[in-house]
């Protein structure tokens, strides 16, 4: 994808958007199905699609009125990085995996699942 995420503040509250030559586009669970269903087999689709699956299970995720949000930058942050390790990582970690990056677990330079 040549979107990358970014941070965006909008009332105090932290969103991760993804922003491109275009400027800030889509917003992680601002449509209710984002993330839902099975895997999409199409990579800009399969990336946002993850993303809006691990949003969620970072600290301090709740829903704002424009998708899914953090009450400080530093949690938005965690949840950026944590998303963004997903993104590099082959597709079907174990749960065990999933859940240890979700919370802030960096993979050694060269792990495999």
């Amino acid at each position: 994808m040549t979107a990358e995420l970014v941070i965006e503040e909008i009332g105090n509250i932290f969103y991760l958007c993804w922003e491109d030559e275009d400027g800030v586009g889509a917003t992680l669970g601002d449509d209710p199905e984002d993330g839902t269903g099975p895997a999409p087999s199409d990579l800009d689709e399969y990336e946002h699609w993850l993303a809006c699956n691990v949003a969620p299970t970072t600290g301090g995720c709740i829903n704002g009125p424009r998708g899914y949000a953090w009450e400080t930058l530093h949690e938005a942050k965690q949840a950026c990085r944590a998303i963004n390790i997903r993104l590099k990582l082959p597709r079907g970690l174990p749960t065990w995996a999933q859940t240890a990056i979700n919370a802030g677990w960096k993979p050694p330079k060269g792990w495999k699942p």
